[in-house]
């Protein structure tokens, strides 16, 4: 037989109003940063299949929900790995920094190189190789396939 709820002991309700999510200003931008979030753990899993080095692996991913940007990869978990981010490779912070910075670079530089020369994707990569690199990685990190491929998504998207 169901239990009946009394209904002064009903759980809170979320109430969600109308909400346009193209909108930048909604949730400052937690919406971008958290896709900007699954594309790095995207990039850094193909670095990880082209670089085997357990000291990079351990540097550069995060097995913690410790930022907000991390909470897409957190809901987006399949449920046959049972870790806190399932077979997705959540970034640490600091590669998630380093993504967000080539982000920044391509966004402020695309639409200039794209209407004014020609190579744009060699020139989008001499701005990115100027990007400082904040995770701490052993010497033979791809970092110029990391670049490489972060700019040939980013065009492809555009």
């Amino acid at each position: 037989m169901p239990v009946l709820v009394n209904p002064r002991e009903q759980p809170n309700t979320l109430h969600i109003g109308a909400t346009d999510y193209s909108d930048k200003n909604v949730g400052d931008g937690l919406i971008e940063a958290n896709t900007t979030c699954y594309v790095a753990g995207y990039l850094l899993m193909k670095c990880l299949k082209r670089h085997t080095c357990q000291m990079c692996k351990d540097k550069l991913t995060s097995n913690t929900l410790d930022d907000n940007r991390k909470m897409f990869c957190f809901f987006k978990t399949s449920d046959a790995d049972k870790t806190v981010f399932g077979g997705l490779h959540a970034p640490s912070i600091s590669f998630l920094d380093f993504v967000t910075k080539m982000e920044d670079a391509f966004f402020a530089n695309f639409s200039i190189f794209s209407r004014s020369i020609t190579c744009v994707g060699k020139h989008l990569l001499t701005k990115l190789k100027n990007v400082a690199v904040p995770f701490e990685k052993c010497k033979d990190f791809p970092l110029d396939y990391l670049r490489k491929l972060f700019l040939r998504m980013r065009i492809y998207y555009c």
